[in-house]
């Protein structure tokens, strides 16, 4: 990742020295280019890979200046002809066409507004002299962060946590709460940092500053309308093929062979095949490289032979990975030392694996599926609407088609969602709450000690920043959580993250902003109705991928819980696991070590995968603070 920094107010604060110290304890990926810019108190820097500078992604721009506007900006923008055409039509000419560049042409052009005219992954910085003013902002992506601090009448920003953390007025002094919802597992609060003077800018917001308080502001507002786009079904799947083949290309390296993690099954594959085919139109020979992950046979990850169907209907191949070779945790002490905060995502290693793979195979650029369980999918919860409208007899085919039983489990997707926010929440607390748990929330571990968990408002907190939606049917509350929750966008910064150790940009043609507004338009039965789901993504590749490999199936594929319940399992019983048995946490007053050590004995007995999410992120977050407090 480009490490962008920016230092604004007295010299104190603001200063190349310092911002020269932040740049260096950024991590350096290979061959870096460095630019520093300085004026009147404010100080922009930048740190980049030299692969980043080529034609697509930074076009080899570092510090950006027109008139009294600067910027430092870690983007790589999509659909620049568009934009560049908007731009003239109000007027304003552009000579350059880098990212920095047209975003310094948008912010003249539309002012802090500019932001909803950039489409592509990105975050920037930028100083506006003649008003005194730094804007900063990220895509609603969140791919690339931003993190900010203030001091007295000065700011300090940089993408990286480290490089704030290297000011000399950083106390490094922690914060405890935010410790604990690492702990949790809860992440609406992702806003604030493991350190109580570090904020983090959320992805879809932007911030003001003019010599004080910053101004923190959600630009990013979507809008679930189901049903709201009338187009005849056919006619929907065609268009939607269209806007994704257009954002593949608009996401293609144009320096090296493009890669992609290929999986078996509706997501990457559909991909896979757009863009095979539009290296088809174009003449190309070539396939997207694929990188596919093998499981055994019985595993219920296993999806080897659907692959090998997609892998020859494109005369391709993948390079096979096999899941045997890739730990969950791996090195867990080491890489707690080099973790910036508590939080890691379960499936590090595994993502890791692919995007190393990938750069092993050339690629620069590697995309993934991400987005298409989020807009082309839908859980049970739309039951509870079917219930609401009085929709009797179609809630109970739908019920029987989806092989569902039980009172509770009907109770729980029918009359629970219906409930106040507020009661599902009270009602959660109790033993055996869980049941009543608001869909989609992350549940309190019963580890976690009360009086430290209502001292300081965990539950609150959680609640208070999980954006919700006025009005709408569950199934469009459910659309918006995927869209909005920081959870989501924290995984996809992990994710990006990941690539660019391995020297790859991870990019999602899925999760972008045309695909979405169209997706969310759509009728929900389209996402999900009877025994089928993802509906309109699937004909959207009919013709491009074998029938078999899109027609229902009897049961789900690629699941990674068996995968995960032998890894955790054999991480709690060796050394590792060890250090749950009397945990720092305790002394912390986060957690309660009798009852975590009788969760630990329960999931080595029974492995139940909700049980050992949740141990996996206290585990990982009692490991970075044992690493910080010299624990052995």
């Amino acid at each position: 990742m480009s490490t962008i920094v920016g230092l604004f107010g007295p010299p104190a604060v603001a200063n190349e020295e310092v911002a020269r110290r932040m740049l260096a304890v950024s991590p350096q990926r290979g061959t870096m280019a460095t630019q520093l810019w300085s004026d009147g108190g404010a100080v922009l820097a930048v740190t980049r890979p030299q692969w980043q500078l080529a034609s697509g992604m930074s076009e080899g721009e570092l510090v950006v200046r027109q008139d009294a506007l600067a910027i430092v900006a870690d983007a790589s923008l999509y659909y620049r002809n568009d934009l560049v055409r908007a731009l003239a039509a109000v007027g304003q000419r552009v000579e350059d066409r880098g990212p920095g560049s047209l975003i310094l042409a948008a912010y003249r052009a539309w002012g802090l507004d500019c932001v909803d005219r950039l489409e592509g992954d990105w975050t920037f910085i930028l100083w506006d002299a003649d008003a005194r003013l730094v804007f900063c902002a990220r895509d609603f992506g969140g791919k690339r962060s931003l993190h900010y601090m203030t001091i007295g009448d000065g700011l300090v920003l940089a993408t990286d946590l480290s490089a704030v953390r290297a000011h000399p007025a950083s106390t490094g002094d922690w914060n405890l709460t935010s410790i604990a919802e690492a702990a949790a597992g809860f992440q609406a609060s992702s806003h604030e940092t493991c350190y109580r003077s570090i904020h983090r800018l959320g992805a879809g917001h932007s911030l003001r500053w003019r010599a004080g308080a910053p101004t923190i502001s959600r630009f990013w507002h979507p809008r679930p309308q189901e049903g709201s786009s009338t187009l005849p079904f056919e006619a929907a799947a065609e268009h939607l093929r269209e806007l994704i083949g257009a954002s593949i290309e608009q996401r293609l390296s144009t320096t090296s062979e493009t890669g992609i993690q290929l999986s078996g099954g509706w997501d990457s594959p559909t991909i896979f095949a757009i863009a095979n085919n539009l290296y088809r139109r174009q003449g190309r020979s070539t396939t997207l490289r694929a990188v596919s992950i093998s499981y055994p046979p019985g595993d219920p990850g296993r999806e080897d032979g659907i692959i090998e169907m997609i892998i020859r209907h494109w005369n391709a191949t993948t390079h096979w990975l096999n899941i045997a070779n890739i730990p969950l945790l791996e090195c867990p002490h080491e890489a707690a030392t080099r973790r910036e905060e508590p939080f890691a995502h379960v499936y590090e290693r595994w993502n890791r694996s692919l995007v190393e793979t990938g750069a092993a195979l050339g690629t620069r650029v590697m995309f993934d599926g991400f987005g298409g369980d989020s807009l082309f999918q839908c859980s049970p919860v739309y039951l509870a609407d079917l219930l609401r409208g009085g929709r009797i007899l179609e809630l109970r085919r739908e019920w029987i088609s989806k092989g569902m039983s039980g009172v509770g489990n009907l109770v729980r997707w029918t009359v629970v969602p219906q409930l106040p926010f507020g009661v599902r929440s009270r009602l959660s607390r109790f033993p055996g709450g869980g049941f009543f748990a608001p869909h989609l929330a992350r549940t309190l571990p019963p580890w976690m000690d009360r009086r430290f968990v209502r001292a300081h408002g965990l539950l609150e907190r959680e609640r208070a920043n999980t954006p919700t939606p006025s009005g709408g049917s569950q199934s469009e509350r459910e659309l918006f959580w995927h869209l909005t929750n920081p959870w989501v966008t924290r995984m996809l910064a992990q994710n990006y993250s990941f690539g660019l150790d391995a020297g790859v940009e991870v990019r999602s043609p899925l999760f972008d902003r045309r695909v979405i507004e169209f997706a969310i338009t759509r009728p929900r039965e389209e996402r999900s109705h009877r025994k089928q789901t993802k509906r309109l993504l699937r004909a959207s590749a009919r013709g491009l991928l074998p029938d078999d490999v899109l027609a229902p199936r009897r049961y789900r594929t690629g699941m990674t819980t068996a995968y995960f319940q032998r890894e955790m399992r054999n991480a709690l019983t060796a050394p590792t696991g060890q250090v749950l048995t009397d945990p720092v946490l305790a002394e912390l007053g986060i957690v309660d070590p009798g009852a975590l050590r009788a969760a630990v004995e329960r999931f080595i007995a029974h492995a139940d995968v909700n049980l050992g999410v949740q141990l996996y992120f206290t585990l990982q977050t009692e490991l970075w603070v044992r690493a910080r407090t010299g624990t052995a």
